[in-house]
């Protein structure tokens, strides 16, 4: 749970004290209630809900002068503890830190959504399909196979060899249960073959340990990007990219400063995109003698005043070209000599 209150952002806001909350650039939460007396004697401060809060809950009071907050572990109504408080109830709630009569008491956490998206992410975790097939037989050693949703394929042997069972045999399901032990591995298996000789006897140790084996050498294929199999749609996008028409590639440099630009000297660089206006025509001299296109690049973040001083900058250049990253820029170009 976040907010800060709602602004009219940069498309509707004319000055840039608009942009966001004066009184809580920050979270600030949700208004659940008002202070109607303080208590200095029991240190508690009473409090008329607007909303329901509940033990675990996080509420901030904030007045004109102070604020405070607190994650509740108790409150009373009518001097008996209690758990929780609805709308329209009177409850009491631990003092800390100053309070003033009238402050608004905000919730800033609340327990149960909290535990609700806790269990919503772990019943929505991600997991992927494999298959598995485990090969016992007697005297020879372990083997395990495991394919996975791409179709990478993982084959392990364990030194380890199944030896003729003197009492229990190993069961096909106590082999099963084994192998199914993924814990927090993102898979789950969906196809499981196992071909168990007869009257083996095994370590389970064992078992485990060529499992977690398989699922770390899949993991690192997995892991391996430069073997990424790509789908249709995205081979076609590349293959729109690399055009066999395309005759020349062109480098171009965006740099801060001076000290970025004159690292380049050497490189082969058609355009410089250069952000510090005020030392423009020094880089425009650089540029020039070194074989670059110059072009002005204004700060991605401005105040009203720095895109005026840009604006008269640009006009003083005589450029007709700039790099335009937001809206704001695009009003640079039109009010300049650009346009």
């Amino acid at each position: 749970m976040f907010n800060r209150g709602f602004t009219k952002g940069h498309v509707l806001t004319k000055g840039t004290k608009d942009l966001i909350n004066p009184l809580a650039p920050g979270h600030m939460g949700i208004t659940v209630g008002q202070v109607t007396h303080v208590d200095l004697g029991k240190r508690r401060v009473s409090v008329q809900l607007s909303e329901s809060i509940r033990a675990g809950d996080g509420i901030k009071i904030k007045s004109d002068h102070y604020e405070t907050g607190m994650q509740l572990t108790q409150m009373w109504i009518k001097n008996q503890k209690m758990k929780e408080g609805h709308k329209n109830d009177l409850v009491e709630l631990p003092l800390t830190g100053k309070v003033q009569r009238g402050a608004i008491v905000y919730k800033t956490s609340d327990k149960e959504l909290a535990m609700l998206t806790e269990d919503s992410i772990r019943k929505s975790e991600l997991k992927f399909p494999i298959e598995m097939e485990l090969n016992l037989e007697l005297n020879e050693p372990m083997e395990l196979f495991i394919k996975d949703d791409r179709g990478s394929q993982v084959r392990v042997v364990s030194e380890v060899c199944p030896e003729k069972a003197l009492k229990v045999a190993l069961s096909e399901e106590r082999v099963e249960l084994q192998l199914r032990k993924l814990g927090d591995d993102p898979y789950y298996i969906s196809n499981l073959n196992i071909n168990l000789g007869s009257d083996l006897a095994l370590p389970i140790k064992e078992l485990n340990a060529l499992r977690r084996d398989a699922i770390e050498e899949l993991n690192l294929i997995r892991c391996n990007l430069n073997q990424r199999v790509y789908n249709e749609s995205l081979m076609k996008i590349i293959k729109q990219v690399h055009r066999e028409d395309v005759v020349a590639t062109k480098l171009n440099v965006k740099v801060q400063d001076m000290e970025q630009l004159e690292c380049l000297k050497g490189f082969d660089i058609d355009t410089i995109y250069f952000e510090n206006l005020k030392t423009f025509e020094e880089a425009l001299l650089f540029c020039e003698e070194n074989g670059f296109k110059c072009v002005p690049a204004p700060g991605r973040i401005q105040t009203s005043l720095e895109n005026a001083n840009c604006r008269d900058k640009i006009n003083a250049l005589n450029t007709n070209e700039i790099l335009e990253s937001n809206v704001g820029h695009f009003s640079l170009s039109t009010e300049s000599s650009i346009m």
